[in-house]
C-alpha cells in the first residue's frame, strides 16, 4: 500500500453543484519515511500550503515527485496528479487534477 496525503479544496462540486469542501488523495510528497517523529503520510494540506517534506539539501528531496505522475523529467519543479476525491457534502466520488509546484498544490 502506498503512502498518501490529503489536499482540501473549496470549490463547486460537479455532482451537487454546491460550493463545498472536496478532499483529494495525493501520492505527491507522500512517504512512510519522515524526519524525527513526523512521517510524510496521512497529513492534510490546503491549496497554496507547502507540504511537509525533506529539506532541499537532503538527497531524498527530489523524490517528492516520484509517485505523482509522469516521470519524464524529475528536475521539473511542477507535476500534475489526477487524485481520487470526494465531495464532503454529497459524498460524490470525483477525480481532481492538481498541479504541484515546488511542494505546493496550486
Amino acid at each position: 500500500m502506498a503512502a498518501y496525503n490529503w489536499i482540501k479544496i473549496k470549490d463547486h462540486c460537479p455532482s451537487c453543484h454546491k460550493e463545498e469542501m472536496i478532499l483529494c488523495q495525493t501520492h505527491v510528497a507522500s512517504s512512510y519515511d519522515g524526519v524525527a517523529e513526523e512521517r510524510f503520510h496521512d497529513q492534510t494540506f490546503a491549496l497554496g500550503e507547502k507540504m511537509s517534506w525533506f529539506t532541499e539539501d537532503d538527497p531524498r528531496y527530489e523524490s517528492w515527485k516520484v509517485d505523482g505522475g509522469p516521470k519524464l523529467n524529475l528536475k521539473d519543479a511542477e507535476i500534475h496528479e489526477c487524485c481520487y476525491s470526494d465531495c464532503l457534502a454529497c459524498k460524490a466520488e470525483l477525480f481532481v487534477v492538481i498541479e504541484f509546484r515546488d511542494l505546493v498544490p496550486v
